[in-house]
């Protein structure tokens, strides 16, 4: 006989079995919002996965993500991770009634130690000693930005360095401009002409961050930043289909965008246009024809796909492909002078995560920089058309083994440059005919590194590394160049190398943590053609009768830091920062740069060895995301000021930030003491150079921004107003005004 009970039971489990056949054979919709616990603002980039599987995805800039999940048993439950947060599992059934979901701060783990916890985690090949300074787009988006030279107008070691043409180019820790390596996702972007890049072709509007990696002891990038590497990286998802801005300002001057990204199944694609246009008027007229015209227009289309990350324990591969072109013209009526510029580039990269075997980097690029100068007046004339091809292969592979991090890579670029350039008293290169120069180098990169990841309160060992770089360079001059150094077939051959050793100690608790780091590294650099060529037609160094001779860099660092985590109500309520890094940099054959007066022509040359010591200070506060608030400053000892010519001894800056319930605003100071250098004033009758010292005032002025989103119907909206230079402590160069007092207003929609 069957008792009730037991009828009981099996009908219950007829019943759960009925039910769960349904749950089990359709399709689950989890959509919801991550955000911080104490200031309720979204959190982005949170890995959200369904537990024990390789399913999953993240948060988007607004906090907001989104699942399609099918047989899944009805017990199953999410796990959200998050770098500067609390991990927290939820089952699904908590989706029933709820779409907001709150994590916990915690405290700044060591393995990622820097307050910018809001970063985008770039894959960097190999682990990083360097100082990191990292701009979130969160800090220029939609704000009153012309270019990325106003953007790191504020970090404590930028100093940029302006022309009345609108190039801007960008110096850190007192070093030459050509010694900043300058990335675009890895990509380098230098001119084989200078060495030097024309920051203000970027835009803003594409960029996700922009990491500041600073000392030359960067293992990836060998010789070619000895001061410094900014990695310009571009966004690569978004959480709109279609975004449109526009903004109006100071001198006429207005621009607008057209942004759009898409996901199809997989497949990213995010594209972009912006056209920007600005009149100015000279300082001391304003006639109709007294009017110098800026016009830019950026196009950008980027592709990324990933795949074999959604099942667990295997390979996850990512393809991305990138085309970028920019132009820039600048027309002065007043002076008959115009200038062209253009950078393209298309690009194609592999990552391939093998797990146990190992991270491969794959990399093929092709890159255009052409310009094009003219300048006519009644007493002289100068024109230049440069055009510089480039193709850049690179491999690199890292693996860990146990604490051991192994990393490897090759790097193969051919490069031409066509050049055509002179006036009717300065002719650079004979017959007035385009000239061409090629470039083949080949770099070896080897790099170990010992990684702990032990969490301790006692005084240890974090991380040790060692890198070595080598690299070959054969340099190709025309054949009607008479150069008594070349061998019979025009060339130069070099072959040079470079090695960095790093190490930092943890200590303490996670309520005050200290970290201590030590770098030390031989650089060196080797001139580009063009620099090679206009040294030895214009010598400002009789002894250089062989050519230029490669510079010799030695960097030393020493730095401490300081993070505190103050917690109250089990929540993190402020978390501090504080550090103090010391660095030293002895030059050997230093290179010195000086320009003809009136011309774009600069010269290079073997100055005496010289030495650079500077000391960086900072301190940092957020108070639960809602006030962020940071002060620097920084000192550089200077021997011998003409070896670093127009650098300032000392810069000091302040930002402190507010945002709350979608307005957001910044207030940004800065103070660079007095540059001073030498230029080319003219040419005597027998060829030679007379110098002339030029000298800048000190400088400092603040910036403010104000910024309120909010949502209209499905449309996302921001408004925005700008002041820059607020003091209008302007400077007037060759006629026209810059670093004066500007205005912006902006706004812009997205669906």
């Amino acid at each position: 006989m069957i008792k009730l009970g037991s009828i009981v039971k099996i009908m219950s489990l007829i019943f759960s079995i009925l039910i769960a056949i349904p749950i089990l054979a359709s399709e689950i919709v989890v959509e919801g919002t991550v955000v911080d616990s104490s200031s309720q603002q979204a959190i982005t980039n949170v890995n959200i996965f369904v537990k024990g599987t390789g399913i999953g995805t993240s948060s988007d800039q607004n906090g907001r993500f989104k699942l399609i999940l099918s047989n899944l048993p009805p017990d199953a439950k999410l796990i959200l991770s998050h770098i500067a947060y609390l991990e927290r599992v939820i089952p699904l059934s908590y989706f029933k009634n709820n779409r907001i979901i709150s994590l916990q701060k915690r405290s700044i783990p060591l393995q990622e130690v820097e307050v910018q916890t809001e970063r985008r985690t770039y894959q960097y090949p190999q682990e990083l000693t360097n100082s990191i300074s990292v701009i979130s787009s969160d800090a220029f988006d939609s704000k009153g930005y012309l270019d990325v030279a106003d953007i790191l107008m504020a970090d404590q070691s930028t100093v940029i360095e302006e022309t009345g043409k609108g190039s801007k180019t960008v110096s850190i820790r007192g070093a030459n401009e050509d010694e900043v390596l300058i990335l675009y996702d890895g990509v380098r972007l230098n001119s084989n002409f200078d060495n030097i890049f024309d920051i203000a072709l970027i835009d803003p509007a594409s960029l996700e961050q922009i990491d500041i990696v600073k000392g030359g002891n960067l293992a990836s990038a060998g010789a070619q930043g000895s001061s410094a590497t900014i990695n310009f990286i571009p966004k690569l998802k978004q959480d709109y289909l279609l975004k449109f801005y526009q903004r109006f300002g100071t001198y006429n001057s207005g621009d607008w965008g057209l942004n759009l990204f898409k996901d199809i199944q997989g497949l990213n694609l995010y594209g972009s246009w912006k056209e920007a246009a600005m009149e100015q008027r000279y300082a001391a007229g304003s006639a109709a024809n007294s009017s110098v015209n800026h016009e830019t227009t950026h196009k950008l289309l980027n592709l990324s796909y990933v795949f074999g990350q959604d099942q667990a324990n295997r390979a996850s591969h990512t393809l991305r492909s990138y085309f970028s072109e920019s132009e820039r013209d600048y027309t002065n009526i007043r002076d008959s002078e115009e200038l062209a510029k253009s950078h393209r580039i298309y690009y194609l990269k592999y990552l391939g995560d093998f797990k146990a075997y190992g991270k491969l980097w794959l990399n093929a690029s092709n890159q255009n920089l052409s310009e094009v100068y003219t300048y006519q007046s009644n007493a002289s004339s100068y024109d230049n058309d440069i055009n510089d091809e480039s193709y850049q292969l690179s491999c690199e592979y890292a693996l860990d083994i146990d604490l051991i991090q192994l990393f490897a890579a090759f790097n193969n670029e051919n490069s031409w440059l066509d050049f055509k350039g002179g006036s009717n008293n300065l002719q650079i290169l004979p017959n007035d005919q385009t000239y061409r120069f090629r470039r083949s180098c080949n770099n070896y990169t080897v790099a170990v590194s010992y990684l702990n990841d032990k969490n301790s309160g006692s005084l240890y060992v974090d991380n040790i590394q060692f890198s070595l770089f080598f690299e070959q360079t054969e340099d190709r001059f025309p054949g009607t160049l008479e150069i008594n150094y070349l061998d019979e077939n025009n060339w130069i051959r070099r072959n040079n190398s470079s090695y960095m050793f790093s190490s930092s100690l943890v200590w303490g608790e996670p309520e005050l943590l200290f970290k201590a780091h030590m770098n030390y590294g031989i650089n060196y650099r080797i001139p580009t053609l063009y620099q090679q060529l206009t040294a030895m037609l214009y010598p400002l160094n009789s002894s250089l009768g062989n050519g230029l001779l490669a510079e010799y860099k030695a960097n030393q660092e020493l730095g401490i830091t300081a993070f505190g985590n103050r917690t109250h109500s089990s929540a993190t309520a402020v978390q501090t920062e504080a550090s103090l890094v010391i660095f030293r940099s002895a030059y050997e054959n230093k290179f010195r740069m000086i320009q003809f007066g009136g011309t774009p022509l600069t010269v290079l040359d073997n100055y005496n060895d010289a030495q650079l010591i500077g000391l960086e200070s900072y301190f940092g506060l957020n108070w639960r995301r809602i006030i962020n608030a940071n002060f620097s400053y920084v000192k550089y000892l200077i021997p011998d000021k003409a070896a670093f010519p127009f650098k300032p001894d000392s810069k000091l800056t302040a930002c402190l930030s507010f945002e709350i319930k979608n307005w957001h605003l910044d207030l940004i100071g800065y103070r660079e003491a007095e540059r001073s250098g030498l230029i080319i004033n003219h040419l005597t009758a027998d060829n030679l150079m007379q110098l002339q010292e030029i000298v800048l005032p000190e400088y400092h002025n603040f910036d403010l921004h104000l910024k309120k989103s909010f949502n209209l119907w499905k449309l996302g909206c921001y408004l925005s107003a700008s002041g820059r230079n607020i003091l209008n402590k302007s400077e007037v160069l060759d006629g026209i005004a810059i670093r004066d007092r500007r205005f912006y207003v902006s706004f812009g929609l997205q669906f």
